[in-house]
């Protein structure tokens, strides 16, 4: 009975961390930055919203550089940003395996890289999801159908519309001097 306990209290765990790994940055910035804050002498009520304001500066950064259309602030951000569920899956992975019981010192380490690359992957497409979409560019557009005939189209006669210029008119230079037309 003790192991079936064991081994739901291993995937409860596993569910929560799983759940939780895409805010961890958010809440590793607050709680840093709330810690800082009460070590510098502000109260607890200071710190609290300082640790708020961090996480949602925190946030607000990935997300920021999420919208971004430079593929380097974009992998930048996704690297930053899934490093710490790759290490916190990596080691509970290990922890897990060497609580249940695995042989030897290989087997916990695959284990751990195992779940290091599991909980990568994972906190990748989760945090892609939550992402701001990129702005689509304008679709290219379709080129005009041809129309395939079986005469040759004779071409079209082009029609001018000409209108002669008016006639010059004389004019003397002094304003009451008749007009002389042409």
């Amino acid at each position: 009975m003790t192991m079936v306990i064991e081994v739901g209290v291993m995937i409860l765990a596993l569910v929560v961390l799983y759940h939780l790994m895409v805010w961890i940055v958010p809440i590793l910035a607050g709680v840093g930055l709330g810690w800082l804050a009460v070590e510098h002498g502000s109260g607890w009520l200071i710190a609290l919203g300082v640790g708020i304001l961090g996480a949602g500066l925190a946030l607000a950064l990935f997300q920021g550089a999420m919208a971004s259309r430079s593929k380097a602030v974009r992998f930048t951000a996704l690297a930053l940003y899934t490093a710490p569920p790759v290490w916190a899956g990596a080691i509970a992975i290990h922890s897990m395996a060497i609580q249940s019981g695995a042989q030897g010192p290989v087997w916990p380490i695959l284990a751990g890289i195992g779940g290091g690359l599991l909980f990568g992957i994972l906190a990748i497409a989760r945090l892609i999801r939550t992402a701001p979409p990129l702005p689509a560019a304008s679709p290219a557009r379709a080129p005009e159908p041809v129309h395939v005939r079986s005469m040759p189209l004779e071409p079209e006669p082009k029609v001018i519309y000409y209108q002669p210029a008016p006639p010059p008119r004389l004019e003397d230079r002094r304003g009451d001097a008749p007009v002389i037309d042409l």
